[in-house]
């Protein structure tokens, strides 16, 4: 049985070879058949203009972008050479770039001129203290693993003491629990604190030589051990004891744990835990060089320096890429940590009074520490920051942010730092944004950059239903 379109097609056909004339119905099926075909050709011209604008938009809209962020980065750099000679910057949003991660890259590896070449995105660079969430998936994780038979509720003492660690007794006799530790509440003092001098005078003697964390830990002051729950008080000293921690409990070491839980897992092809020298890892050219200042006025290189002292609580080393991934997992997936392992993350405490907080605009400073993660309310800092400081925390010309303050109730963070280097994280839910940002050299408390960043994206980030 013939088909309409069958039988158009013999009457187009009929039109062109046919030896005969034409018939009424042969002309009316051949211009059905060319109309038909024209209309559909220019509805297929108008749908490829049509995608290509679009395409072109897209393309026109990321070049803007990542121009713009090129120019915070270049300005920064101009601003600040005489200090470093580098950043990096990896911003994500619903709505930037398509929802793909931007990376912007300003300034050369070194300050030398054997170091004068162009920062690449492949570089590595030192993340300090945001490789503390790292050892705090791993213990979550192990909490909820019953074969390990291990609570974070666990006075420290139940694994570490007289049997493994006796020399360590005296700074755990209080017998913190590990959460305590985690959230800086247990009383135990920072090691580089109780003798800044002499431990940085033992680094730039023997910048590569290793010592386990037990050498380290030791040189935190006895002395001021404090009750558990009594204050808040950073310490690295407990980050570092999880080094020793971890290895009790499952056998293998943090290292292991780490890689097998979270980088492998995760793809990050560019990050590294590093227990000595990062060069046993990563070859030498793709280090970024890292310049410290502040000992005995002298510049010190640091970037192949050993890392034995910061294992547990700042020894990874990565891009801005992978750290940017990395964190976007864990604040908006249950790849590493379910619900319930990230509401015990995310319990925040007053760095103020210790004590537990439900919302951070309770914290009088707007800010507060959770299991290896610091969170910020911008307003409530803001207006600690004109308090206390006298001066703000957003600046007059970041609009944006100021004019959407009530969007930034809750952001997490976390400034990293190791000598000669300062690595810095923010991420905001409500409008899924993430920067990250590396920078070769050692910034109190300078979070312009990121917050420049910030404020650009503010408006170009869809809110997240």
């Amino acid at each position: 049985m013939e088909t309409k379109i069958s039988r158009i097609r013999i009457g187009v056909k009929s039109l062109f070879k046919s030896p005969y004339p034409p018939t009424r119905s042969d002309h009316l099926l051949g211009i059905y058949y060319i109309t038909h075909q024209v209309v559909k050709g220019y509805l297929i011209l108008c749908i490829t203009l049509l995608i290509s604008a679009c395409g072109s938009n897209e393309k026109d809209n990321t070049k803007t972008q990542v121009r713009a962020i090129q120019t915070i980065a270049d300005k920064y750099i101009a601003q600040n050479q005489s200090r470093l000679s580098g950043v990096s910057i990896t911003a994500q949003c619903n709505g930037l770039n398509d929802s793909q991660p931007i990376t912007v890259l300003a300034g050369t590896v070194g300050h030398g001129v054997q170091e004068n070449r162009p920062i690449q995105s492949d570089d590595i660079w030192q993340i300090g203290s945001n490789s503390k969430s790292f050892t705090s998936i791993v213990l979550l994780q192990l909490a909820s693993d019953p074969k390990y038979k291990f609570s974070l509720d666990d006075p420290i003492t139940k694994w570490i003491n007289k049997n493994n660690y006796p020399q360590l007794l005296s700074l755990l006799k209080y017998k913190p629990t590990i959460r305590q530790m985690m959230n800086m509440t247990s009383g135990i003092p920072e090691n580089f604190n109780a003798s800044k001098t002499k431990v940085v005078n033992y680094l730039v003697t023997n910048p590569h030589k290793y010592k386990d964390p037990v050498f380290w830990i030791n040189f935190a002051n006895i002395k001021e051990v404090k009750a558990p729950g009594t204050v808040w008080n950073y310490a690295n000293t407990n980050y570092d004891l999880f080094a020793l921690l971890v290895p009790v409990i499952t056998g293998n070491s943090l290292q292991n744990e780490v890689e097998n839980r979270i980088i492998k897992p995760l793809g990050l092809k560019n990050t590294y835990f590093i227990n000595d020298l990062p060069t046993a890892s990563v070859n030498i050219s793709r280090l970024i060089k890292g310049y410290m200042f502040r000992f005995h006025s002298h510049e010190y290189e640091t970037s192949t320096w050993s890392l034995s002292s910061a294992v547990g609580d700042g020894s990874i080393i990565a891009n801005t890429i992978d750290i940017n991934t990395y964190f976007r997992n864990l604040y908006t997936t249950n790849k590493m940590l379910n619900k319930d392992q990230f509401n015990q993350f995310s319990a925040f405490i007053s760095d103020l009074t210790g004590k537990p907080i439900d919302d951070l605009v309770i914290s009088e400073d707007g800010q507060g520490f959770g299991l290896g993660i610091w969170a910020y309310d911008f307003a409530k800092v803001n207006n600690y920051f004109l308090k206390v400081h006298h001066k703000p925390f957003i600046k007059a010309n970041y609009t944006n942010i100021l004019n959407n303050i009530n969007n930034y109730h809750l952001v997490y963070y976390y400034p990293g730092s190791t000598p000669g280097f300062t690595f810095t994280h923010f991420f905001n839910p409500v409008n899924d944004s993430s920067v990250v940002v590396g920078y070769n050299t050692n910034l109190e408390d300078d979070y312009s950059l990121p917050l420049a960043v910030l404020n650009y994206m503010d408006p170009i980030c869809k809110k997240v239903k």
